[in-house]
C-alpha cells in the first residue's frame, strides 16, 4: 500500500512533457530527461534545418542529433503505474454520489454499484460483484447494468421476481398471480413476450426509418423546389431590370427625339425671322443716313444747290412692310405629350396590376394531401375569373359547367407559364403576318392579344398617329408594354374533345357537356375516336397539380378517369377500356358499387360512392387522388406512380346495369 501511495503521489515523474501523457516507448537523452520516443523524434525533425538540438525541457543543446535507446526500467514502471491506476481507482471515485445506484452489500459508506441482478434483485459494487464472476452458481444469473428500479420488478403482492406476461391484462406478473388472480389468462414467460415485442420493435424501427428516408427525400425535394422558386424569381428580376432598363432607354431615346425635333422646327422657324431682322436693321441704317443728308442739306446757304439736290427732286423713303405674328407656340407638342405621359401611368398602373396574382401563383408543394375544397383552392397555382368543374346530368349525361356562387375558387384547369409564352409567340407571329406596318400592327396586337383593353389602346393608337407628323413618335414604347403583359390574360379550362367522343355521345355546352343517346351522331372519321366504347377525352393535358369535380347520375356506370395520349382508340378489347391497360386509371362508380382499375386490376371500395366526385392530380409527386364530394371532403383512393406523359382526363358512359 505505501508503494502504491508512492507511485500515485510520484505519478508526474511518468509523464512526458511534450504530450502530457503517460510515457510510450520511453527513452532517455544526455541531460537525463526522459521523452516518448515518437514525441523526442517529431520534436527534432523540426529543427533539422537549424543543425542544433535541444532538450525541451532543460534547454540543453547537443552538436549532433542523440542516438535514442529504450529505458528499458521506467518502460516497466509506467506500464505497473498503469495497470494499477486501471485495477484499483481511489476510493473517492467508487463511493457513491448523488444520483448513483448504491451497494446493497456495502457497510458503512456505501460504494457505486455496477452491475444490478435481476435474480438476487440486488445491487453490487466491484467487489461484492466478483462472487457472481466467480462462483459457477451466480454465473447463470442475469446482470445489468445498475438500476434503482428494481423493485418495480417485485411483485407488491407475493414480493416475487415478475417472471410472467399476462396478454390478457398486459401486465407483468409473478408465478404465484398466474396461480391466483391470472389463473386462466392468456400467459406467456418475460422472455417470450419480450421476444415477440422485440421482432415488432424491429419491423417498427425499419418503418421508421423508411419514413426517415422518405421525410429526407422530401426535405431534397424541397430544397430543390426552393432552390427552383429563388433561381427563377432572380431570373424573374433580371428579366425585370433588363425589361424596364430596356423602356427606359427606349423613353430616353424618344426624349432625345423630341428634343431634337423641338430644336429643328425651332430653327426652321427662325431662320426668316432672323433674315428679316438683318434686313430691318439695313434699312434703318439707310433711313438714318437720308435723315443725316436732309440734316445737312437744310443748313445750306445755297438755294440753287438746294433746289437741285436728288432729294427734293426725287424724294423716296419706301421701305419693307413687315408683319409680326407673336402667337407661334408648341402648346399642341406640350399637350400632346401631358396626354401621352397620362395614358402611359394609367397603362402601367392597370397592366402591372395583374401581375401580383399570377406571381402569387408560385407555389410549394405542400407535404399533406389537402383534405378539403379550401386546401385545393389555396394550392391551385392559377386563379380565374370565372371558374368550371365538370358535372353529370340525367341519363348517363356529363358537362363542365359553371360552379356555384359559393363554389366561385372551383378551378378545373390553368395552363402552365410556358404555354403562356408559346401562345403569345404564335399569336406575334399572326400579327406579324397579318399587318407588315406598324400603325396596323399596333392594332393587331391590340385585338389579338389583349381584346378586353382594345378601346383604350385603340384611343392610344389615335393619339400616337395624330401626332406622329409633327414629333415622329413610333410605336416601340407601346409594342414593348403589350409584348410583356398581353400574356397575362391568357387561361385555359377543360373542354372535351369532340374527335374522340363516341358515336353514341353527343357533346354541348361548347363541348363541357356529354350524355349518352341511343342513335349515332354524324361524326367525321378520326383516327383519335373510340370506336366500340363509350368513352371520351378531354382536349387539354393536366400537368403540374390540377383539380377538378365530376357530378354525375346514371341509370348504369361511369368512370372517371386520367389517360394517356397513347391508348388505344380502336376495338373493344382492354388496351381501350379506361383503367384496363397500363395506360389509364379509372375510378368506376355506380349507384350500388365503387371501385378503382389501373391495368386492369380491380380494387373494390368499401365506401358509399357519390354523386359529386373530385379529381386531384400532382403531377411531378406522381400521385392521384380520388374524393367523395358532399359537405366535406373524403378520400376514396389514392395511387403513388411515376407518370411517364401527360395525363389527360377521360369520362366513360356505360348505359344499363352497372359493373
Amino acid at each position: 500500500k505505501m508503494a502504491q501511495a508512492s507511485i500515485s503521489v510520484d505519478q508526474d515523474q511518468f509523464v512526458c512533457p511534450l504530450c502530457l501523457d503517460f510515457l510510450k516507448d520511453p527513452v532517455t537523452i544526455y541531460c537525463g530527461h526522459s521523452f516518448c520516443k515518437m514525441c523526442i523524434n517529431d520534436h527534432w525533425d523540426q529543427e533539422n534545418q537549424k543543425s542544433v538540438y535541444s532538450c525541451p525541457q532543460c534547454r540543453d543543446n547537443f552538436t549532433q542529433r542523440p542516438i535514442l535507446r529504450r529505458n528499458s526500467m521506467l518502460a516497466e514502471l509506467t506500464e505497473k503505474l498503469q495497470t494499477i491506476e486501471v485495477q484499483a481507482p481511489s476510493h473517492a471515485h467508487c463511493y457513491a454520489g448523488p444520483g448513483d445506484v448504491e451497494c446493497d452489500f456495502c457497510t458503512g459508506r456505501k460504494h457505486k454499484a455496477v452491475k444490478s441482478c435481476l435474480v438476487c434483485v440486488a445491487s453490487y459494487c466491484e467487489i461484492h460483484l466478483k462472487s457472481h464472476l466467480e462462483r459457477p452458481a451466480l454465473k447463470k444469473h442475469t446482470l445489468i447494468k445498475a438500476s434503482g428500479k428494481l423493485q418495480e420488478k417485485i411483485c407488491s403482492e407475493h414480493d416475487e421476481v415478475l417472471k410472467v406476461y399476462c396478454r390478457t391484462d398486459l401486465t407483468c406478473i409473478c408465478y404465484l398471480c398466474m396461480m391466483d388472480k391470472h389463473k386462466g389468462h392468456e400467459t406467456v414467460t418475460a422472455a417470450a413476450e419480450r421476444a415477440e415485442k422485440q421482432n415488432k420493435l424491429k419491423e417498427d424501427q425499419i418503418k421508421l426509418q423508411k419514413k426517415i428516408q422518405e421525410k429526407q427525400k422530401k426535405v431534397q425535394e424541397l430544397k430543390q423546389a426552393v432552390n427552383i422558386i429563388k433561381l427563377n424569381a432572380q431570373t424573374s428580376v433580371n428579366d425585370n431590370e433588363r425589361i424596364f432598363t430596356e423602356m427606359i432607354s427606349s423613353i430616353e431615346k424618344k426624349r432625345s427625339e423630341m428634343t431634337e425635333l423641338i430644336r429643328d422646327q425651332e430653327k426652321a422657324e427662325l431662320s426668316q425671322p432672323e433674315q428679316l431682322l438683318q434686313q430691318l436693321e439695313q434699312e434703318i441704317s439707310d433711313l438714318q443716313r437720308k435723315v443725316t443728308e436732309l440734316e445737312q442739306l437744310s443748313q445750306t446757304q445755297d438755294h440753287i444747290h438746294f433746289l437741285q439736290s436728288p432729294t427734293i427732286l426725287k424724294p423716296n423713303f419706301q421701305t419693307s412692310s413687315i408683319t409680326v405674328h407673336q402667337h407661334l407656340s408648341f402648346d399642341g407638342v406640350r399637350n400632346s405629350l401631358s396626354d401621352l405621359k397620362k395614358r402611359f401611368k394609367e397603362f402601367c398602373e392597370e397592366e402591372l396590376n395583374k401581375i401580383p396574382p399570377q406571381v402569387a401563383a408560385v407555389y410549394v408543394i405542400s407535404s399533406q394531401e389537402p383534405q378539403s375544397r379550401e386546401d385545393f383552392f389555396k394550392c391551385m397555382s392559377y386563379r380565374m375569373s370565372g371558374a368550371h368543374c365538370a358535372t353529370f346530368h340525367s341519363s348517363s349525361q356529363l358537362s363542365l359547367v359553371r360552379p356555384r356562387k359559393h363554389n366561385t375558387n372551383v378551378t378545373l384547369f390553368g395552363v402552365p407559364i410556358g404555354s403562356w409564352f408559346d401562345g403569345h409567340r404564335r399569336r406575334s407571329s399572326h400579327c406579324r403576318s397579318l399587318c407588315p406596318s406598324f400603325d396596323d400592327r399596333i392594332v393587331a396586337k391590340i385585338t389579338l392579344c389583349a381584346p378586353g383593353l382594345t378601346r383604350t389602346y385603340t384611343q392610344s393608337t389615335y393619339f400616337f398617329t395624330h401626332i406622329h407628323t409633327d414629333i415622329r413618335i413610333t410605336d416601340n414604347i407601346l409594342t414593348l408594354f403589350i409584348s410583356v403583359f398581353s400574356f397575362i390574360s391568357d387561361y385555359c379550362y377543360l373542354t372535351l374533345d369532340p374527335n374522340t367522343a363516341h358515336r353514341n355521345l353527343i357533346l354541348s355546352e361548347k363541348n363541357r357537356e356529354v350524355k349518352y343517346i341511343t342513335s349515332d351522331q354524324k361524326y367525321f372519321d378520326n383516327p383519335n375516336r373510340f370506336n366500340c366504347i363509350w368513352q371520351v377525352l378531354c382536349k387539354e393535358s393536366v400537368c403540374g397539380r390540377c383539380y377538378w369535380e365530376v357530378e354525375w347520375s346514371s341509370d348504369g356506370g361511369v368512370a372517371v378517369s386520367v389517360s394517356y395520349k397513347d391508348i388505344s382508340r380502336k376495338g373493344r378489347g382492354d388496351e381501350c377500356r379506361f383503367g384496363h391497360n397500363n395506360q389509364s386509371w379509372s375510378l368506376w362508380s355506380s349507384s350500388s358499387s365503387l371501385c378503382f382499375y389501373h391495368n386492369n386490376k380491380k380494387m373494390d371500395l368499401k365506401v358509399s360512392s357519390s354523386s359529386r366526385l373530385g379529381v386531384f392530380v400532382d403531377y411531378s409527386a406522381g400521385t392521384l387522388s380520388f374524393y367523395s364530394i358532399f359537405d366535406t371532403m373524403k378520400l376514396l383512393h389514392k395511387v403513388h406512380t411515376t407518370f411517364a406523359q401527360p395525363l389527360y382526363a377521360g369520362f366513360g358512359l356505360y348505359w344499363g346495369s352497372a359493373s
